[in-house]
């Protein structure tokens, strides 16, 4: 059932999200990885979601061309 997929995808996003905050809370983070953060918060809030998702992919996947 679709609604069961959908739960467990939004409890390991959470999951991850908890990681994430704890990380920042005791500033275990990264610094180039809190400057990511900041970038994609900073497009959200902006509302600019086509540039929030480009800075996340760069982050994921990085900038080198893929051989196809």
């Amino acid at each position: 059932v679709q609604w069961k997929e959908d739960v467990r995808i939004f409890r390991e996003m959470l999951m991850n999200v908890a990681i994430i905050i704890k990380g920042l809370s005791v500033r275990e983070l990264p610094q180039n990885v809190v400057s990511w953060l900041l970038k994609i918060i900073q497009n959200l809030q902006k509302f600019r979601f086509n540039v929030a998702t480009m800075v996340y992919m760069e982050v994921a996947i990085g900038n080198a061309p893929w051989p196809i």
